[in-house]
This record gives C-alpha cells, structure tokens and sequence, in this order.
C-alpha cells in the first residue's frame, strides 16, 4: 500500500470529502489531526483540507477513494467568485 505524508491545504476554502469505492482489509486510515478515521465503501468522510492530515496504508491491496472538493459553505459567493477568478 501508499502511505501519504502528513501535509495540508494551502486555504480553509474547501471541504475535501472521500468516498470510499474499494478499502480492503488491514490497517489503512486517514488521520486528521489528532483523530483517525478508516474508510468505509459507501459511505464518506468530510474534512477540512487546512487540518494536518495523512494516510497510512499497511495492506497489500490498493484502497480506491474517490475524492471531491467543494468550496466551504460559510464562503459568500463574492469569495467562491473570486475564487474561480484565480483559477481562470
């Protein structure tokens, strides 16, 4: 498996969620600050892309996450604008 060394978003703009597709048995978890969450297939976990956060993959099947960023809902749509303005 692929462990990913703690790092974090360069903005709190955005929510990063994963949805995990195929998480075979063993010690494989995300960890967000202090906490550590295992994926499960169907369901989702949420979390602010600002926070530390890492991967350890301790399996010798890959782990399938689909992962999704949508902008923080407290953002007024003058910031999602400018934003997207950066992005152009």
């Amino acid at each position: 498996g692929t462990d990913v060394k703690a790092h974090f978003g360069p903005t709190n703009a955005r929510v990063r969620y994963h949805l995990g597709l195929d998480v075979p048995e063993g010690n494989i978890y995300l960890a967000i600050g202090d906490g550590m969450y295992r994926w499960q297939e169907g369901q989702t976990l949420a979390f602010d892309d600002a926070y530390i956060h890492a991967v350890k993959h301790e399996a010798d099947a890959p782990r399938g996450v689909l992962v999704v960023d949508v902008y923080h809902p407290e953002l007024t749509s003058e910031e999602r604008q400018l934003l997207e303005d950066l992005e152009a």
